[in-house]
């Protein structure tokens, strides 16, 4: 897959986490944990494309992988708690 598809869909990704963020605030339409997995996705994403730059990029890679795997337990922690 080249970068520039990788940028896209990590975007699509963000856009869509977004969007759900702001259905679930107006009260119009909540899935728990799905806007927390799909930036979850989003920022793995983006940190494996930081991590296929320079060296320099690897450690901010290394943080937004984290920041990724953060989010997956925030979802997880979401859909625990709406059981």
């Amino acid at each position: 897959m080249s970068m520039n598809t990788k940028k896209n869909i990590a975007i699509v990704l963000l856009v869509l986490s977004m969007l759900l963020w702001v259905l679930r605030k107006l009260n119009i339409l909540y899935i728990p944990g799905l806007s927390m997995i799909l930036l979850a996705l989003s920022m793995a994403l983006v940190g494996v494309m930081m991590f296929q730059l320079k060296q320099k990029k690897k450690l901010a890679g290394t943080l937004i992988v984290a920041f990724g795997l953060l989010c997956v337990v925030v979802a997880i922690m979401e859909i625990k708690g709406s059981f």
